[in-house]
């Protein structure tokens, strides 16, 4: 789904806009600087652009290609009343061609699309193909089922997006939400925000991802409601990605959910990192990986809460395929679930002055704590608290000066810990 939404974006803003066969068709081009757009339609199958510090200028619609322009301080907003709408912003489009991109800015602008139906398609781009996007604001509003939104700022290649906020709010079933800010670029104090009320909704930030860099940037997706995916991805997926001093949170309420929070990951560094994931409900899914699959993580902290059944947490740090782990902390408080923390894990990872911790009240439950597995773990912290019935708690490390604690309150218990190295503590606790 999320290869789908970004095809779909990519096309909007790389061929231009040229619809037929609907019922109103509006586009505004403005080039220079201190512009407001404003187009209003109410109806099905309807089409609004607005351009602002574009490639020349076309009245019969968007045409990027020349050279290109600058966005600075203009004001655009598209309001839909209907269902099967699209809604397009750009402001600041670099130029595109022969695989290179050489890009407009886009600076202190805004951007507002307000849609109100259902089916209806929400775009806008801000100093996108190698351009930079600083101080704007973007925001999307959709009321209805099946809708998409997109914000990209800073998108493209080598484009940057700095001190900006980026905002989509949707109430209503089967929707999807993408922000992009930095991609294949740089993202650096940037804010993003995703809230979706509904079931079977889709919500994906990515910030200085695929090669791109991503600092001091904060992500946040709120869903209410059951069977939603969350996404939120920091500094990721390539070698030279990075991510430092970033903050994601997700946080969803209902059944049959997943989250999943990259920093740093993909063969990528992760520093100075927060991640927060929280979860209220039965048979959800949350996952936290920080400078995994041959990342590095550093000073980095994870937290999981889940209250409800059938729940699955799993936080890596400096795990899969050899990525060290160092002065990372992580957390998993559950009610009646499994869960499992590796650190330095697989590959000859190293796992270093590292802290975990799994709490679990309920029934049924499994906790596993990994440092240094195939590897090497110095220093560490593993501690499992587990209150209810037939729990079962595992901790393994492989180093010395380590300290595993499993304490137990409840029937039917088991607990195990394999310690492979010198002057390490093991203390087991169990009360029936």
């Amino acid at each position: 789904m999320k290869k789908l939404m970004t095809l779909i974006f990519a096309l909007f803003l790389t061929a231009g806009i040229a619809f037929g066969q609907n019922s109103n068709d509006a586009h505004i081009d403005q080039v220079d600087q201190d512009n407001t757009a404003e187009i209003t339609q109410s109806g099905d199958d309807n089409v609004a652009s607005i351009g602002q510090g574009l490639h020349d200028n076309d009245t019969e619609g968007i045409d990027l290609g020349g050279s290109s322009v600058n966005a600075e301080d203009n004001d655009a907003t598209i309001e839909q009343d209907g269902d099967d709408n699209v809604a397009y912003i750009t402001q600041g489009a670099g130029e595109t061609g022969s695989g290179s991109a050489s890009g407009g800015d886009s600076d202190d602008s805004e951007t507002t699309i307000e849609q109100d139906g259902d089916d209806n398609f929400a775009a806008t781009g801000q100093g996108t193909f190698g351009g930079e996007s600083d101080d704007d604001e973007s925001s999307v509003e959709q009321d209805g089922d099946d809708n998409v939104a997109n914000i990209a700022q800073g998108f493209g290649d080598n484009g940057s997006s700095e001190d900006n906020t980026a905002d989509i709010t949707q109430d209503g079933d089967d929707n999807e939400a993408r922000i992009d800010q930095g991609r294949n670029g740089s993202a650096e104090d940037n804010d993003a925000d995703i809230t979706q009320d509904g079931g079977g909704n889709d919500a994906d930030i990515e910030q200085g991802n695929f090669g791109g860099t991503a600092e001091d940037n904060t992500a946040t997706i709120t869903q209410d409601g059951n069977d939603n995916d969350a996404d939120i991805d920091q500094g990721d997926d390539d070698a030279n990605s990075s991510a430092e001093d970033n903050t994601a949170d997700i946080t969803q309420d209902g059944d049959g959910n997943d989250a999943d929070i990259d920093q740093g990951d993909n063969d990528a560094v992760a520093e100075d990192n927060t991640a927060t994931l929280s979860q209220n409900g039965d048979d959800n899914k949350a996952r936290i990986n920080q400078g995994t699959f041959v990342g590095t993580a550093e000073d980095n902290t994870a937290d999981i809460t889940q209250d409800g059944n059938g729940n699955d947490a799993l936080i890596l740090q400096g795990a899969e395929s050899g990525g060290p782990a160092e002065d990372n902390a992580a957390t998993t408080e559950q009610d009646g679930n499994d869960a499992t923390i590796q650190q330095g894990t697989l590959g000859g990872g190293a796992a270093e002055d590292n802290t975990a911790v799994i709490e679990q009240n309920g029934d049924d439950n499994e906790a596993r704590i990994d440092q240094g597995r195939n590897g090497s773990a110095e220093d560490n912290l593993a501690e499992i608290l587990q209150d209810g019935d037939d729990n079962l708690g595992t901790v393994f490390q492989l180093g010395d000066d380590n300290v595993a604690l499993i304490d137990q309150n409840g029937d039917d218990d088991t607990s195990s810990i394999n310690q492979d190295g010198q002057d390490n503590d093991a203390h087991i606790t169990q009360n029936n």
